[in-house]
């Protein structure tokens, strides 16, 4: 296990510990920020040189957040690379799964670019890993995303990593779907 892979898990087993009572998500926090982005900066299998840093977050309160982190010197409107956690609450209008979810951000992905190109990485009963890569879409940049959707008994992670551009190459796309594999929901 790398450095990367220690620090995530590190953060979020405190947070998915408690998930028995109330599930969390605490990467809005300062530290944490801080910590993710430093971990991002210093992690061989992201394949980014530079320093990483937090860019934002949008959200809707009880219901969904999202924190961006971009490469030092960029910004969550102009940026080469992003990696995103977001948060969302499960209720009732909840996708019923991971695949279900994964299909909907599908449908809307096509609608803005027929050509996106769609591949299932893995798939488990409460957690699903994918890619897709946009190469001609009109008004939207190219692009390659891998990204995993983790269901948990009240709310849903979705994690992501997006680079503008060319395809992820061979080594670095494998050094992301390890990181994101390797997260996990612990219930107590």
């Amino acid at each position: 296990m790398n450095k990367i892979q220690r620090i995530v898990i590190y953060l979020m087993l405190p947070v998915l510990a408690s998930c028995t009572t109330k599930e969390t998500f605490l990467s809005s926090g300062v530290v944490a920020r801080e910590i993710m982005a430093s971990a991002l900066a210093n992690s061989q299998k992201a394949g980014y040189e530079g320093a990483w840093k937090y860019a934002g977050s949008k959200q809707i309160r009880g219901e969904w957040v999202t924190n961006y982190y971009v490469p030092e010197g960029e910004s969550v409107e102009n940026w080469t690379r992003r990696f995103t956690f977001s948060d969302l609450r499960r209720s009732h209008s909840s996708p019923a799964d991971p695949e279900a979810m994964m299909n909907d951000l599908k449908k809307l992905k096509v609608k803005q670019c027929p050509k996106v190109v769609w591949n299932i990485i893995q798939k488990g009963d409460t957690d699903l890993l994918y890619e897709y890569h946009i190469a001609d879409c009109g008004g939207h940049s190219a692009q390659h995303k891998i990204g995993r959707i983790l269901y948990a008994k009240a709310n849903i992670w979705w994690i992501t990593y997006t680079q503008k551009g060319s395809p992820v190459d061979g080594r670095e796309r494998q050094g992301w779907i390890e990181m994101l594999s390797d997260l996990r929901i612990v219930v107590e």
